[in-house]
């Protein structure tokens, strides 16, 4: 196999982002399997924090992640901003996202909540088929679809954000400026809402305010949506200020020009180095989630409000690093990677964590109805053996019903679409972003 008719083999890289997606889909999972408290003690210490994963947190990671990869597509022209480049974006988008989340709602009233057919239930229902749903139903469905509906209010404005950001945000500072306002706009608006409801009704514990307009409103998650689309143009401009001394390295990228002349700003040397203080920039991208998720975990434990109000804002900052981190140097070449493979997983074992990536999709929607019919039956009086036993059935049953979906229901929908849009065929791993 050639790569743009240039003789050369495509790299067979290992693909970070959607492995992070697979992992945060992972911790999504460990957090609704309700790990028990003071049960994992050691040396005299409470270590059972370390199993509180903040699902909340998990949720934002998608949402940065989907925001990078619709903004690119816009600003590499996959998407072309005119009627035939819109109508591609949303033909993507609905082949990518409604004939599982359609299945799913399908399958989930018929076998796991038989009592969503009931005739008073029907308004709901059609507030999960037109994704205005935000988790805030009068009877027990699938929860977890809240965030499908906040991701899709986001993908139908994309062609708007996509172009104002290109009309008024023209530079990387300007860019990096709008990034600030939002991210810090929006926390203050969830310190200043959160305060409100606290002021008004008391508490905010089990609020259906505080859900409706701080926790799955889109616009209290458009920082983390924004950050990841404004990612692209910031990356655009790094390359075409790539000092001329400095070659990328990490894989083949398109031709560009440098700057003129040997003078390179302080911030564009900082970004195209390998390293801070000697931590490569992965390193510190690494380090960021591993933090964020102590942090955020220890918070959720502890009860505390800041998992409410200061993880979303420090979840937003992580992942653009890790984001940045991962893209800076293949931005242009990552969609030529090697497709995921059995070859490609042996000559890099690292890509089979890409594997709970192409899964992230049916792992998300499947586990809460299999959690609703498995955790009943786990009866074991220890709650630590209890809350394994129940994580360890609901993955692995959300795994087996994932790659059935995956094959019966996401392939043919691509399949499909590549057929519809007489497209070259593109690599599975970039049919699912």
């Amino acid at each position: 196999m050639v790569a743009d008719g240039s003789g050369l083999r495509p790299p067979n890289r290992w693909d970070a982002l959607l492995t992070l997606r697979g992992v945060a889909c992972c911790l999504v999972i460990v957090a609704h399997c309700g790990p028990p408290a003071q049960s994992l003690v050691w040396a005299g210490q409470d270590w059972s924090w370390l199993l509180f994963a903040p699902g909340g947190v998990a949720v934002r990671v998608f949402f940065c992640l989907s925001g990078y990869l619709i903004g690119k597509g816009f600003y590499t022209e996959r998407y072309r901003f005119d009627r035939p480049g819109i109508i591609r974006y949303f033909q993507n988008r609905a082949t990518r996202i409604l004939p599982l989340y359609y299945a799913c709602i399908l399958i989930s009233a018929a076998v796991f909540y038989p009592h969503s057919w009931q005739p008073n239930h029907w308004g709901h229902l059609l507030r999960l088929l037109t994704f205005t749903y935000e988790h805030s139903l009068p009877f027990e469905f699938n929860a977890p679809l809240w965030s499908l509906s906040t991701e899709v209010q986001f993908y139908a404005i994309a062609p708007l954000i996509f172009w104002a950001s290109r009309r008024w945000l023209k530079t990387g500072q300007l860019l990096l400026v709008a990034m600030a306002a939002v991210t810090s706009g929006l926390m203050l608006y969830r310190f200043g809402v959160f305060e409100l409801i606290e002021q008004l009704l008391g508490s905010t514990e089990g609020n259906p305010y505080f859900i409706r307009y701080i926790y799955t409103f889109l616009p209290a998650n458009l920082d983390a949506f924004l950050v990841g689309f404004w990612l692209s143009p910031l990356m655009q401009k790094l390359h075409q200020n790539r000092p001329p001394t400095i070659d990328p390295a990490e894989g083949q990228t398109d031709p560009i020009e440098p700057g003129q002349g040997l003078q390179v700003r302080p911030w564009v040397a900082l970004a195209w180095g390998r390293s801070i203080l000697g931590l490569p920039w992965k390193g510190w991208a690494i380090g960021a989630m591993v933090l964020l998720y102590g942090l955020a975990a220890w918070w959720k434990y502890q009860g505390s409000d800041r998992v409410l109000l200061v993880a979303p804002g420090l979840t937003v900052l992580a992942t653009g690093l890790f984001i940045f981190a991962f893209e800076r140097r293949v931005y242009f070449s990552s969609g030529r990677n090697r497709p995921l493979s059995r070859s490609a997983m042996a000559a890099n074992p690292l890509r089979a964590w890409e594997l709970l990536g192409l899964l992230s999709f049916g792992l998300y929607v499947w586990h809460y109805p299999l959690l609703k019919v498995i955790g009943p039956l786990i009866t074991n009086r220890s709650p630590l053996v209890a809350y394994g036993e129940r994580l360890g059935l609901v993955f692995l049953g959300s795994i087996a019903l994932a790659s059935f979906t995956y094959w019966a229901i996401e392939i043919p929908a691509i399949r499909w679409r590549k057929k519809a849009q007489r497209s070259p065929e593109r690599s599975l791993n970039d049919s699912n972003r």
